[in-house]
């Protein structure tokens, strides 16, 4: 019976496990074993609960004693470890396998709890269940399901893409599920499920609506709790989501105020349009597309997905033109498109010889572009003929409307209308309200215009006459009323046995235009002037042969060319010698069978001759006496020019050569007069009229007079005799006097007083002003001054004196610069200035290039700092640009900001007529050497190189201007020396160290070429300057020494071969080069501005001072060099890499300042 029993107790063991699963509890089978088994364990709740109770069921092998535990971990918990006890149960040999019991989890303490079971008979733990979870949440019935956002808000929601975003709160541990219909077509999806809601009750997902997912649809969200609850619906609930399509796509084209455009809408939908005229003022509909649709959102059109629009009669001025999908019966995101029609421009037809000029206006609708936010590049009017073909283009001025062009065409009659087309019509940037697209168009054509074009009826060559003079050619041309004559010279190299080689025009009269063809002008307008040229002269030229080159244009015809040569001939040497009185032999060395001219230099005497065939020649000058200068030029005889090919007609002259230095030979006086018992009849020279000043100096003489005359020199009120000469064997008399110290100012008398041997005393009275000199700095130290007598500027920077209210007194730039002929007076000051020049080289420019490279080697030292200022100065010139809006005034601005700033180096300077003057005298020199300078440097390197440039501005360097009248004040120095960075050049486009080295030595030429031609206007001023000079006069001078010195010292400065000068690009590229330059302008700013700086003109001939100067540079710069050498940390290789990578980068604007 043994075995019966055991099936019976086992079938029976069965049974209460099934019966237990299906109420919930999880039972365990076991055979007797001696080792205990893991219980099986179940929940009450098998989901959850939303209170914190639920029960454990348990079952175990039977016929064992046991003491059965329920454990749980706490949520978001895993360690087993950190178990804690729910309930127990107690499991005997004799009773059921199996139990249950139950308990709580936290109050409050929501989540997912993890619950398992572990038995113990006495021996030991079993292992662990397997685990349950028990979900504790929150109930739908106290906890709504909330859905937030744009959704949540009600309404119909319009969305681009096809994905909704979901968000809100919900019953914590509820499961959330969103779903999507379409009605059309019929679609449904659950887009989005969250299970389970987090603690937070708060829940979000990102839901994707099925394909097709263009259209309308009903959006539900639903929450049920963990005893699948049902949470109340959500506000608004349910919702509408509307996916639109991509915007139309829109093809249209405006011609002749006809607006024709296709829209292709997204597959499956249908497509409306509306032409809406003024769209961006008071609008009015000028229709739909299709036609059957009324333009009501209500009553979608019925054609698409692509319909062809079409409308007409569309006036000037800028429209939109709407369009929009429609999907299940609803609008779609739309799209706006600006449509400009321009206005119909109007025509006037000037025939000329061989062609026609047109001209006229059209409006730019300048009004409507503003209020569209709108902007046009450019209005281009299209001229066609009767066939319909283009004859010319032009674009109009968008300020005023103005339209020119020109063409060459075929004599008859023919009529001729004109479009208006829109070029690059788009979005203004400044503006806003941009809509999705801009549809430029073309008007509708003018009236047509017949007219008759004349034949070209061919042009004569200009009437030409030359005038040859010393290394020179001056040419006068006159053409035909309304032509336009153009003169080139060109250099002709004959190479040994080859024929005639020319270069590049040298020089051009007339008219300057490149952009005349054969057949006219390329641009269309055909030029009318100059017609005539009377102020051609081409001066200083080599000796050789040179080629004139010209001809005239007549509207769309031109002349023949002019093609005439001139030889220049080779100076002679000249060697002039005494032969007699009143005579002098002059020879030298020619070319034989030239023709050699000697003439006096302001003199009435010459001689001429032929040279022999053994190449020298002489002959003898008359009439001269005394001291003279002698000069000689030679002229080519018999010249033939022989090109290989000649277009026009050959012509050849014989030129003068340039004139010999001049000679000075003194000559005996031939056959003195007889002394005559009367009085002599002599004049006194040396005197210019000036002032006079005690302690001054003066040179008198006096010739034509008998020799032996006894002359004496007095100054009168109280006579004193200043001094005494007699007359040499030539009758000159000179001698050199001091106006005494002692001497009064006021009116007085300058006398001579002549006495030949046995004659009568000759008197000459010449009436003189002395002034009281102007103070100095003992002076000034000693005490001070009487209130009656102005007190003169201290010698500094600049100085000044007189009465400053007075506007012609002088200021401390005025005559402070030495002339022309105060350096060949000393023609040693020459020797001195190449000395200067070359320690300028060694102790200023060599040294600034070597601490350059070292401070290119410390860029991780320095680097930041130089980096910063350059981004500050950066940031500095665009707001000052956009402020100033227009170049030209930045320019001025920056000019006149500059020149106050300078003003101060005068140390009287202030608000008085004298300070007015030189500030205006600086502001012309400054813009000069900048502006001016930068235009032309600009204008040539484009018409050299084709180079693009912009002139720029730099106003960060008025921080450099005040720098620079510090040093001035300090050193007596010119302030000029850091006006470079105001102004410049900048390359446009990106090229090589070649170009930029070759635009920076173009622009300091410029600059110094400025400079000197002011030097020389000063030079020529001073010397044709008699009496006290005016005001005008004044400011005149001072503009020519402020454009001389500023202008040279700032060419001197931007040499200097440091990183962010311009001089550092040459030397990069090419030392010789770059020494060579700096060794011409050193030179001339040695010779011409140190003085200036000194204060006085004669003080290049003491160089110790600025020997110092330079000295005490050379040894700072070297300090540094040695101390960033020796203690710098960074790589040079790779600090050096990265300087040249970002010059590499900022090629595309380097600077040619």
């Amino acid at each position: 019976m043994v075995a019966p029993l055991s099936r019976l107790r086992r079938a029976l063991i069965a049974t209460l496990v099934l019966v237990l699963g299906l109420s919930g509890a999880v039972v365990v089978t076991s055979t007797a074993q001696a080792a205990v088994s893991a219980p099986i364990l179940s929940l009450g709740s098998l989901i959850g609960n939303t209170t914190n109770f639920t029960t454990a069921n348990v079952f175990v092998e039977d016929g064992v004693d046991m003491e059965v535990s329920v454990w749980y971990l706490e949520p978001g918990v895993s360690d087993p470890a950190a178990r804690q006890l729910f309930c127990t149960i107690t499991v005997t040999a004799a009773g059921p396998a199996g139990g249950n019991c139950g308990g709580t989890v936290p109050s409050g303490e929501l989540g997912i709890y993890t619950f398992f079971a572990t038995a113990d008979d006495g021996t030991g733990e079993s292992p662990a269940s397997p685990l349950s979870s028990f979900r504790y949440g929150e109930s739908a019935s106290s906890v709504p399901l909330v859905v937030d956002g744009p959704l949540g808000s009600g309404g119909s929601l319009t969305l681009e893409t096809p994905t909704v975003e979901i968000s809100g709160t919900a019953p914590a541990m509820s499961r959330v599920e969103v779903r999507a219909t379409s009605v059309d077509p019929l679609t449904f999806a659950i887009i989005c499920v969250v299970d389970p809601v987090p603690v937070s009750g708060e829940f979000s997902c990102s839901a994707a609506l099925p394909l097709p997912t263009y259209g309308q649809w009903t959006v539900t969200a639903t929450a049920r709790d963990v005893n699948f609850a049902l949470a109340a619906d959500p506000p608004n609930y349910p919702y509408t989501v509307v996916i639109a399509p991509p915007e139309p796509l829109v093809a249209a084209a405006v011609t002749a105020e006809t607006l024709t455009a296709t829209v292709d809408g997204a597959p499956g939908s249908n497509v409306g349009a509306e032409m809406l005229l003024n769209g961006f003022g008071t609008s009015t509909s000028a229709g739909f597309c299709p036609a059957t649709w009324t333009g009501s959102p209500l009553t979608p059109p019925t054609d698409g997905p692509t319909v062809a629009c079409t409308f007409t009669g569309l006036p000037a001025g800028v429209h939109i033109l709407e369009s929009a999908h429609f999907l299940n019966a609803t609008a779609t995101l739309g799209r706006e498109d600006a449509i400009y029609v321009p206005a119909t421009p109007t025509l006037a037809v000037e025939p000329v010889p061989g062609g026609a000029i047109f001209r006229g206006t059209v409006d730019p609708l300048s009004d409507q572009l503003t209020i569209a936010s709108a902007r046009l590049d450019a209005l281009e009017v299209v001229v066609r003929d009767a066939a319909d073909q283009v004859v010319c283009t032009a674009d109009a001025d968008l300020s005023t409307g103005a339209w020119e062009c020109g063409a060459e065409l075929e004599s008859g009659t023919d009529s001729f209308s004109a479009e208006a087309r829109a070029v690059g019509f788009g979005f203004n940037p400044d503006a806003f309200g941009e809509v999705d697209g801009y549809i430029g168009g073309t008007s509708s054509a003018t009236p047509s215009v017949a007219t008759s074009i004349p034949a070209a009826t061919g042009v004569a060559t200009p009437e030409v006459t030359y005038e040859l003079g010393a290394a020179s050619i001056s040419v006068d041309a006159v053409g035909l009323p309304n032509s336009a004559i153009q003169i080139d010279l060109y250099r002709v190299e004959v190479p040994p046995g080859d024929e005639y080689q020319y270069g590049a025009s040298v020089g051009r009269c007339g008219l300057q235009t490149e952009d005349v063809g054969e057949g006219g002008p390329i641009g269309g307008i055909p030029p009318t002037s100059p017609s005539v040229v009377d102020d051609c002269a081409f001066t200083g030229l080599e000796p050789g042969i040179w080629n004139i080159y010209g001809l005239q244009y007549y509207y769309y015809d031109s002349s023949g060319y002019i093609d005439h040569y001139v030889m220049i001939p080779e100076a002679p040497s000249l060697t002039v010698i005494p032969s007699g009185p009143g005579q002098v032999v002059a020879s030298g060395t020619g070319d034989p069978g030239y023709r050699v001219q000697v003439r006096q230099l302001g003199g009435a005497a010459a001689c001429a001759t032929t040279v022999t065939t053994g190449g020298t020649w002489s002959c003898t000058v008359t009439g001269l006496a005394g001291d003279v200068l002698l000069r000689a030029q030679q002229q080519s005889q018999g010249f033939v020019a022989d090109p290989p090919t000649f277009f026009g007609a050959l012509a050849s002259y014989d030129g003068f050569s340039a004139w010999t230095a001049p000679r000075a030979v003194t000559v005996p006086v031939a056959g003195l007069p007889a002394v005559d018992s009367g009085p002599l009849v002599w004049i006194l020279e040396g005197y210019d009229g000036g002032d006079l000043t005690p302690g001054q100096q003066l040179s008198l003489r006096a010739r034509g007079l008998p020799v032996g005359t006894d002359v004496v020199i007095e100054i009168r009120s109280t006579p004193q005799v200043l001094g005494s000469a007699v007359a040499d064997a030539l009758g000159e008399f000179a001698l050199d006097v001091t106006v005494p110290e002692d001497l009064a100012p006021g009116e007085h008398t300058l006398v001579g007083i002549a006495t030949p041997p046995g004659g009568v005393a000759s008197v000459i009275e010449i009436p003189v002003t002395v002034v009281a000199p102007a103070s100095t700095d003992d002076d000034l130290g000693s005490g001070a001054p009487d209130d009656d007598e102005p007190v003169a500027a201290p010698d500094g920077a600049g100085t000044s004196a007189g009465d400053r209210s007075d506007p012609a007194a002088p200021s401390a730039i005025t005559s402070s610069i030495p002339t022309l002929q105060r350096l060949f007076d000393d023609p040693w000051v020459f020797a001195a200035g190449g000395g200067l020049a070359l320690a300028l080289l060694l102790l200023v420019a060599f040294p600034a290039e070597l601490l350059n490279s070292t401070l290119s080697s410390n860029t991780g030292r320095l680097g930041r700092w130089f980096v910063a200022i350059e981004r500050r100065a950066e940031r500095a010139t665009e707001w000052f640009t956009r402020v100033s809006r227009t170049r030209a005034l930045a320019a001025a601005v920056l000019v006149g900001l500059t020149s106050l700033i300078f003003g101060f180096v005068d140390p009287e300077y202030g608000f008085d007529p004298v300070s007015v003057r030189m500030t205006v005298s600086l502001a012309i020199g400054l813009f000069l050497i900048t502006y001016v300078s930068a235009w032309i440097s600009g204008a040539i390197a484009r018409r050299a190189w084709g180079l693009e440039t912009q002139v720029t501005l730099q106003p960060v360097a008025l921080l450099f201007a005040v720098v620079g009248v510090v040093v001035a004040r300090i050193l007596e120095f010119s302030p000029g020396f850091l006006i470079g960075l105001v102004i410049g050049l900048d390359l446009l486009s990106r090229v090589d160290a070649a170009v930029r080295a070759r635009v920076v030595v173009l622009s300091t030429s410029v600059t110094v070429g400025i400079a000197v031609a002011a030097w020389f206007g000063f030079s020529a001023l001073t010397a044709l300057s008699s009496g006290t000079p005016g005001w005008v006069e004044l400011l005149i001078s001072d503009a020519l020494v402020a454009t001389t010195a500023e202008g040279l010292t700032a060419a001197m400065a931007s040499l200097l071969p440091l990183g962010f000068l311009a001089g550092h690009e040459v030397f990069r590229h090419s030392k010789p080069l770059w020494a060579g330059t700096f060794i011409v302008v050193a030179i001339l700013f040695a010779l011409i501005v140190l003085p200036t700086a000194a204060g006085e003109t004669a003080a290049v001939e003491d160089m110790a001072f600025w020997m110092l100067v330079m000295a005490i540079f050379a040894a700072v710069t070297l300090t540094l060099w040695a101390l960033l050498q020796f203690t710098g940390n960074g790589s040079r290789d790779g600090d050096e890499e990265g300087v040249e990578d970002g010059a590499e980068e900022e090629a595309a604007t380097a600077s040619a300042r």
